[in-house]
């Protein structure tokens, strides 16, 4: 597959997540900044504003300088042009599914790395689970995340799929 072919299921979802990613977080900074929670579904789901200088959970937010920095920003981004440059080699033999899920790896990737470059922290606003049962829970997470989850979870389905028996249709 050329470069064009690849570069079609790629670049404009990536262009397209980043944007709603970018539009939400400014959402939640008008409409949530200083604000009270906002509950929905009996509680199950929240919006509220929190900013994250580590990650998943704020894991490596009190890591001393230039610690935080290098793994939360400087891996990331040599990820993602990693990432990049295996899509775009043409060499690399990549299903369509697999170029999808790439796609929404790195453009939740870039989201946040928007975030962390520019604040020096991620803004999150998007909250499910129980609230008094601390493993039915999330954290706090935003549409980057939910991007490169549905990339993960993509690829894990792909390759489940790919390891199953194959039935014979006769």
């Amino acid at each position: 597959m050329k470069f064009k072919e690849r570069a079609k299921y790629v670049i404009p979802n990536a262009i397209f997540l980043i944007a709603i990613d970018q539009w939400t977080k400014y959402l939640a900074v008008v409409h949530l900044k200083g604000f009270p929670e906002k509950s929905f579904l009996g509680g199950y789901f929240k919006l509220l504003y929190v900013t994250n200088r580590g990650a998943w959970g704020s894991m490596g937010s009190d890591w001393p300088e230039p610690w935080r920095k290098i793994v939360l920003i400087v891996i990331p981004v040599l990820f993602i042009l990693g990432l990049s440059w295996y899509i775009f080699r043409e060499k690399t033999q990549l299903k369509t599914l697999e170029l999808v899920a790439f796609g929404f790896i790195i453009a939740g990737g870039v989201g946040n790395m928007i975030d962390r470059i520019h604040a020096d922290a991620v803004i999150d606003m998007l909250w499910m689970g129980i609230s008094h049962q601390r493993y039915l829970q999330t954290n706090v997470f935003n549409i980057a995340d939910v991007a490169i989850m549905i990339g993960f979870f993509l690829m894990v389905g792909d390759f489940i799929a790919e390891k199953l028996p194959k039935s014979k249709a006769d």
